[in-house]
C-alpha cells in the first residue's frame, strides 16, 4: 500500500508491532479581516471544487469614510472651496444664486 500527500496535505507513518498507521493532516486556511475590512463566507466546502469561498472587502465604516473623502475631493475640485471662509476659491459668495446652481452650499 502507498499513501501519498496531495495538495495542502501531509502524510506521516508510524509502525508498531508490524502495523503501519498513516496519519493524514489536511491544512486549512483561516481568513481574518484586518482593520477597515470584513471577511465573509468560508463556512462550507464546495464539494465540486473542494474549496472554500471567501469574500473580502471594505467594511461599511471604511466605505462611508471614503465616500466623505470623495465628496470633499469633489467639493474642492469642482467649486474650488478652500475651507477657510466658506466661499468658493473664486471668491464667490455661496449665497449667490448662480453659486447654488454650481453646487456651492450656503
Amino acid at each position: 500500500m502507498k499513501v501519498a500527500a496531495g495538495k495542502n496535505v501531509t502524510v506521516t507513518d508510524a509502525t508498531t508491532n508490524h502495523v503501519t498507521t498513516y496519519t493524514v493532516n489536511a491544512i486549512d486556511t483561516k481568513v481574518i479581516a484586518g482593520e477597515g475590512l470584513e471577511a465573509t463566507g468560508g463556512d462550507t466546502v464546495d464539494a465540486a471544487t473542494n474549496t472554500r469561498n471567501y469574500t473580502v472587502g471594505l467594511s461599511a465604516d471604511t466605505q462611508a469614510k471614503l465616500a466623505k473623502v470623495d465628496n470633499l475631493a469633489n467639493t474642492v475640485g469642482t467649486i474650488g472651496a478652500d475651507g477657510r471662509d466658506g466661499k468658493a476659491g473664486t471668491g464667490k459668495d455661496p449665497k449667490a444664486a448662480d453659486a447654488q446652481q454650481q453646487g456651492i452650499k450656503a
